[in-house]
């Protein structure tokens, strides 16, 4: 299930992605991706994300166990672009 959020800049929706989960109601993919390292919290966009703070908590652990992406010395992509403009 996908819930907008808003638009960003660009008119692309920004949105929350919810998949069935037969233990809760649904699972937030947007969150599990954070949690596991798989995906940035894009800050610009998440003031009116529902799980907002679960998903700054989420990427903290995830910085701190080096988790996915964290591994590494990684580059967000929005200051990759700016830098390769």
């Amino acid at each position: 299930m996908i819930v907008p959020i808003e638009k960003d800049r660009y008119g692309r929706t920004v949105a929350e992605v919810y998949v069935p989960d037969k233990k809760t109601s649904a699972i937030n993919l947007n969150l599990e991706m954070v949690r596991g390292g798989y995906a940035w919290h894009y800050a610009q966009y998440s003031d009116t994300c529902t799980m907002r703070d679960l998903l700054i908590a989420a990427e903290g652990m995830a910085k701190q166990e080096k988790a996915g992406i964290w591994s590494g010395n990684p580059q967000p992509p929005w200051e990759w672009r700016k830098a390769n403009k």
